[in-house]
């Protein structure tokens, strides 16, 4: 029975590039001509015996079970450490020819390819500066590279690494602003699905760094989208942040406007606020700065009247002050 490796059958998932072994004739050639070999010759019995040793290892183990994979990369590693990476490369290769250790030989490589998964996966997501976001999502060696991960680590996601490759390559501005447009595009399901998941694992991220909903206004630099604030994506990034900060699923407008105020004059003044929900243009825009510039009148006078009754009660105490020294009190 074929076994699934890498997401693929056998001879697709072990299509790796490994040295061969050189052939018996042009070993002994070679030998006689250079008698620095000749010293290896023990070396080369020792890495035969260890190559039995852990190829019958790995045919007594049954099932490909995780803790099967944690102790062949570990045997795997000390071989290496022992005899370099060309000799384990080798060993597998000539295994895989004889169809008395291909079994086994097979079980060896797939855990080889986990292990280098594990340390090397960074390093195979390289991306193309010149390509959109959104390309590089739909690209099918990146989809490829989604499920042969989640196939090979049943309860890790790949969306934390792609996500850290990702936001490190467009930066998290970018990024941001491109997740919450995919996961509203309608088109290409594979890549709305890939933004919905990123855009989830980007509020974990920002909720371990303890953003706070200014923190984050900052980060996305909100104040340089101008009178096309509120109908920027980076805008309602902000607002399903905030939310999840507050607990907060569905809340209507006028509610999120009683919220949202007064973050926003933490950052930016009253008249800048109003001309920035004057510059709304899309529904959705126009509709919350309706509500916010209303709660921010409703705000502006009820700090006045504070104001008018603090000086009002400033001129009362004054006056009483003043009669007190009248009386000679």
């Amino acid at each position: 029975m074929k076994e699934e490796v890498n997401g693929g059958e056998e001879e697709r998932g072990l299509n790796i590039d490994l040295n061969l072994m050189p052939s018996a004739g042009n070993v002994i050639g070679a030998l006689n001509a250079n008698e620095e070999l000749v010293a290896e010759i023990p070396k080369a019995g020792e890495i035969a015996k260890d190559s039995a040793n852990l190829l019958e290892w790995a045919n007594s183990q049954g099932q490909l079970t995780e803790e099967f994979f944690e102790d062949a990369k570990e045997k795997i590693l000390d071989f290496t450490t022992k005899y370099g990476r060309e000799s384990v490369l080798s060993m597998l290769a000539a295994a895989k020819k004889d169809p008395a250790t291909r079994d086994s030989a097979d079980r060896l490589i797939f855990a080889r390819l986990q292990d280098l998964n594990d340390g090397h996966d960074k390093n195979r997501l390289l991306f193309d500066k010149k390509k959109s976001i959104e390309d590089t999502l739909a690209e099918d060696s990146l989809q490829e590279w989604i499920k042969s991960y989640s196939s090979r680590r049943k309860k890790k996601s790949p969306f934390p690494l792609l996500y850290d490759k990702l936001s490190k390559h467009y930066g998290d501005r970018k990024l941001a602003q491109q997740l919450y447009i995919l996961e509203r595009k309608e088109g290409n399901d594979a890549v709305k699905k890939t933004a919905n998941e990123l855009a989830m694992h980007q509020i974990t991220v920002r909720k371990k760094k303890g953003y706070s909903g200014d923190d984050l206004f900052k980060v996305l630099k909100l104040k340089e989208e101008g009178d096309r604030m509120l109908d920027s994506p980076l805008w309602y990034t902000w607002i399903i942040y905030f939310l999840r900060l507050k607990k907060l699923t569905n809340i209507r407008l006028q509610e999120l406007a009683k919220l949202v105020v007064p973050e926003l004059r933490n950052h930016l003044i009253d008249n800048d606020l109003y001309e920035r929900f004057k510059g709304a243009t899309s529904f959705e825009g126009k509709l919350q700065a309706e509500y916010n510039e209303k709660v921010l009148k409703e705000v502006q006078t009820k700090e006045l009247e504070t104001r008018k009754r603090k000086g009002n009660d400033d001129k009362a105490l004054a006056s009483i002050k003043r009669q007190r020294e009248d009386d000679g009190q």
